[in-house]
């Protein structure tokens, strides 16, 4: 299947008039494209596979001749930062899977308890026709400013709803990630025990107050005597930046601080590149994405990490 993605351009733009002037006057542009399969269904709401697509874009770009790369991860990167307030620290790959399954469920179930019937499956698509659609009216880009209202508002306008619903469900889906919070098995055990011996802190990527908002929800913000969020900072893991203000607000140094974290890219490589040790805990379907670093320990549960630590219990 041919597609002429110059067409996605209104006719007035740059890169339009440039793509006509270069095959006028010199040797012309060839746009390419590269159609990538998965392994198996749902393989590209992995994050890890996602991050893979990533490292393709950079190699490419990298490649005499190429001006730019566009993929699906793109798409999915700007959606996470409009959902998340357009918080530039966001234009980030959700962390799990799970969070890119959460994100998706929480938008549908926004819709839903404003008495929507909509499932998971028919918001995703409503969001991906959308970003296609917005890509194309705006010749090629995303809007400069987009909130998660204007998202919902061109989602709820893909799937037939009314628009003029979309500053509540807005408001239902933050409180929805937010109620529907769940935390990881042995979390708070984990954390009582750990907080008992030594200061803990907390670094998190996304907006500031829904992110302190969960921590209360979940009950946990007392467990920890700094908490370091992205959006604060515009300044996201794995940035070195947000782990240096994590250890400064906990008076602690790199080489003597552990962090525990579920997301390679993110966490691993983020508290390495900071001089931090780094445990890793590696949850179902999760993989190192080939960063080409060594996690200092792997562990399957939380509970483990304490053994890791030293720490009976």
């Amino acid at each position: 299947i041919d597609t002429d993605v110059i067409n996605f351009f209104v006719s007035d733009s740059p890169v339009r008039k440039d793509f006509f002037a270069v095959n006028r006057l010199l040797t012309g542009v060839i746009p390419i494209s590269v159609p990538i399969a998965g392994n198996e269904e749902g393989d590209f709401r992995k994050p890890e596979t996602l991050e893979k697509i990533v490292a393709l874009q950079e190699r490419l770009e990298a490649l005499p001749g190429v001006t730019q790369v566009l993929s699906s991860v793109d798409y999915i990167r700007l959606v996470n930062r409009a959902m998340m307030e357009g918080d530039e620290s966001q234009y980030v790959i959700p962390e799990t899977r799970a969070g890119v399954a959460e994100a998706r469920a929480a938008g549908a179930g926004a819709l839903r308890s404003l008495g929507l019937e909509v499932t998971d499956a028919a918001f995703g698509s409503a969001v991906q026709l959308m970003v296609d659609r917005t890509f194309k009216k705006n010749g090629g880009q995303w809007p400069g400013v987009w909130s998660r209202e204007a998202l919902m508002g061109e989602a709820l306008r893909e799937m037939g709803l009314d628009v003029g619903a979309a500053s509540r469900v807005s408001d239902a889906y933050a409180a929805a990630r937010i109620e529907n919070l769940q935390l990881l098995e042995g979390a708070e055990e984990t954390l009582a025990a750990v907080s008992a011996r030594v200061a803990v802190g907390l670094i998190s990527n996304g907006p500031s107050y829904e992110q302190r908002a969960k921590l209360r929800q979940a009950g946990l913000d007392g467990y920890f005597q700094a908490t370091t969020v992205s959006g604060d900072l515009g300044k996201p893991k794995p940035a070195p930046e947000i782990f240096e203000v994590a250890l400064q607000s906990l008076g602690a140094l790199a080489a003597e601080s552990v962090h525990v974290g579920n997301n390679y890219g993110h966490d691993v490589v983020g508290a390495l590149g900071a001089g931090m040790d780094a445990v890793w805990l590696r949850t179902e379907g999760e993989s190192a994405g080939g960063s080409g670093v060594e996690a200092t320990a792997v562990v399957g549960s939380l509970r483990e990490v304490l053994s890791v630590l030293g720490i009976d219990t």
